[in-house]
């Protein structure tokens, strides 16, 4: 009715965006491509389409709060796509719309709690209810018990396909090992960080050797990558992790 009717519109003045809503520079917000200027409207916004927040001017002059900046001009919030470049948001920000979104990508992203520390990327899963596909670009907080705590998230274990970045030794590799050789439903592509060890680095090679000989798959074949990996070895397994997701589409 808000959106068929001006009557409620006088009555409730909501704004619904049912496009994209984008943001490149200080106060360049676009719908569609177009400019609009959502800092001079008074009413309340209605987000129902996508949300890519991806500043241009990256430096230290750059506002990291957009997100939470938007936060008291909506009146509620239900995007499927959320993008989000270089930056900061606190826990209980995110919570406020993530739940809708099916697809994630993040780059740069730090979510904080109350007391700046940063959130483990657990807690984000467990209010990314809807989520199908999620990307993180650039470093999370991971820890040995993460792996253990997303195999606890219904979730979690429900995505169509998960890509992380800069994956720190911590990452307990041998849970997810376990959990691979079960998987049928999700696409994972992991790169870890150039720090890691060479027992660390040794093992997941052992793990590439295993998926490039194996002729047939019951479950979904990884990618991994780490500075250093042999580029065939690489080459051969992107090639099997493609291939078998079409089987598995």
């Amino acid at each position: 009715m808000v959106r068929s009717c001006k009557y409620f519109f006088i009555k409730n003045p909501i704004i619904v965006i049912n496009s994209r809503l984008s943001f490149y520079n200080e106060n360049q917000w676009e719908v569609e491509r177009k400019p609009y200027d959502i800092t001079k409207v008074t009413c309340k916004f209605w987000i129902t389409g996508d949300l890519l927040i991806a500043p241009l001017k990256i430096d230290e002059t750059m506002d990291k709060k957009i997100i939470s900046s938007i936060i008291p001009k909506l009146y509620t919030w239900s995007p499927r796509y959320l993008t989000f470049y270089n930056q900061n948001i606190l826990f209980h920000d995110l919570s406020f719309f993530i739940s809708s979104a099916e697809r994630i990508y993040f780059t740069h992203v730090f979510v904080k709690n109350d007391d700046d520390s940063n959130v483990d990327v657990e807690k984000i899963f467990e209010i990314a209810v809807k989520a199908k596909m999620i990307t993180f670009n650039r470093r999370f907080t991971i820890t040995n018990k993460t792996m253990k705590e997303l195999l606890k998230i219904p979730n979690f274990l429900k995505l169509d396909e998960f890509i992380m970045f800069y994956i720190p030794e911590g990452f307990d590799l041998e849970t997810f090992y376990n959990y691979m050789k079960k998987n049928k439903t999700t696409k994972f592509w992991l790169r870890f960080e150039d720090q890691i060890s060479e027992t660390y680095k040794n093992r997941i090679e052992a793990i590439i050797d295993e998926i490039i000989v194996t002729k047939e798959f019951d479950y979904q074949p990884p990618c991994f990558y780490f500075p250093g990996l042999d580029q065939e070895k690489y080459k051969s397994l992107r090639n099997i992790y493609f291939f078998e997701f079409l089987k598995f589409l």
